[in-house]
């Protein structure tokens, strides 16, 4: 008897104007049945659909409670062998268990994935506006949460309308004196794909192409890494690239395919004394050279000066003469690869250093010759003998 009071008063409707602004159905279930059903809602000011809800009853209505349904949309349809039951539903429900001063609310949307029966909520607007696709405890005002374990499947995808269009993620704030955005162009070669990001006043402060190189301050790098300084610095300091560590060390590696090669510049900065930092260079086989603070460098190998010049190092030995006119001091070198030696021996009477020299008649004579085991010391005068002597080799590769 309801539904047939319901589908006159709707019909009605449909046929006669009235002058009343609203009206109400209070029957359990109502049902308007036709091939192409549509129900209009006119208005002279705000036409509304509004749910009202509470606990209790209709005649001693009570206080709803959290997660109370305030108004639902809900799609059904028939299988072929029956109506369904839920498939699709907008929920607009409580957030909390209200009371005089406490009303909040949620709206909750829900679908039926193709190939199924159960209905899963897919996203919720919060009741502080926090929208969560994935989610239904968003912490942003946008989160998406993906549950998909696929390498290629995105949480969220942009595409342009043109085959050359860059789509744009700006983000700023009220007063809008500059912003920041993110865009993206997939082009027709990976060398002039690119992801940027842009700043107002500079432009793309870093780019990433899609053949894997990066760009700071350089919107076409053509190497895995192109900096380009464009300020003018007021110190000799202002560096290009500036690395920090939380320890005492920080350093760069070079490897090659093979992890058996590599080369690496690390520095160390603690001490306030300048010869205890450095910068050490270090290959595979060790240490190559190290820079001191205090600017002292060091080579662990052969030095060439030039790309004629030979392969070099030095070698520095010192001791006292015998006394007697001649002294044997072993180099330990192979001596067909001895390019020079200078020696001096040390008057220890008037702090004079004298260099090899004969027939001079002088007291402070010697000679200097060089043999497959020593640096021979001969013909000492005796105002050289029990002498303290200084002897620098250098020898090539």
């Amino acid at each position: 008897m309801k539904r047939i009071i319901l589908l006159l008063g709707i019909i009605t409707l449909c046929f006669f104007e009235s002058n009343a602004q609203s009206f109400e159905l209070t029957p359990t279930d109502g049902f308007l049945k036709s091939s192409s059903p549509d129900l209009f809602i006119t208005g002279s000011s705000d036409p509304e659909i509004r749910g009202q809800r509470s606990s209790g009853s209709i005649s001693s209505p009570a206080v709803v409670s959290n997660n109370s349904a305030l108004l639902e949309m809900i799609g059904v349809g028939h299988n072929g062998s029956g109506f369904t039951s839920d498939r699709v539903k907008i929920r607009m429900a409580t957030s909390q268990a209200w009371t005089s001063s406490a009303n909040g609310t949620n709206i909750q949307f829900s679908t039926t994935a193709n190939g199924t029966q159960s209905m899963i909520e897919r996203m919720r607007l919060t009741d502080g506006g926090d929208l969560g696709i994935g989610t239904s405890a968003p912490i942003a005002k946008l989160e998406v949460a993906n549950s998909s374990t696929g390498s290629t499947n995105p949480s969220m995808r942009l595409v342009h309308s043109s085959a050359t269009g860059f789509n744009r993620i700006l983000m700023s704030n009220l007063s809008r004196s500059s912003d920041w955005m993110l865009s993206s162009n997939v082009s027709s070669t990976d060398a002039s794909s690119r992801w940027n990001i842009w700043y107002t006043g500079i432009g793309n402060v870093f780019t990433t192409t899609g053949d894997g190189n990066v760009g700071i301050g350089n919107s076409n790098p053509t190497s895995k890494l192109a900096i380009n300084h464009s300020y003018s610095g007021t110190s000799s300091f202002d560096a290009h690239l500036d690395l920090k560590a939380t320890s005492t060390f920080s350093g760069i590696n070079f490897t090659d395919n093979s992890t058996s090669n590599k080369m690496t510049v690390l520095s160390y900065t603690k001490s306030a004394t300048p010869s205890a930092n450095y910068l050490l260079f270090n290959t595979q086989d060790g240490n190559a050279m190290i820079i001191r603070g205090d600017r002292e460098v060091t080579h662990y190998s052969y030095t060439k000066l030039g790309q004629s010049a030979p392969g070099i190092q030095m070698k520095k030995l010192t001791g006292t003469t015998d006394s007697d006119s001649q002294t044997l001091i072993a180099h330990g070198l192979d001596w067909t690869k001895i390019l020079d030696v200078s020696v001096f021996i040390n008057n220890n009477l008037n702090n004079v250093k004298y260099p090899p020299q004969e027939n001079t008649g002088s007291t402070l004579e010697y000679r200097m010759y060089v043999n497959s085991i020593n640096i021979g010391l001969a013909n000492v005068s005796s105002g050289l003998q029990g002498n303290s002597y200084e002897i620098l080799i250098t020898y090539e590769e």
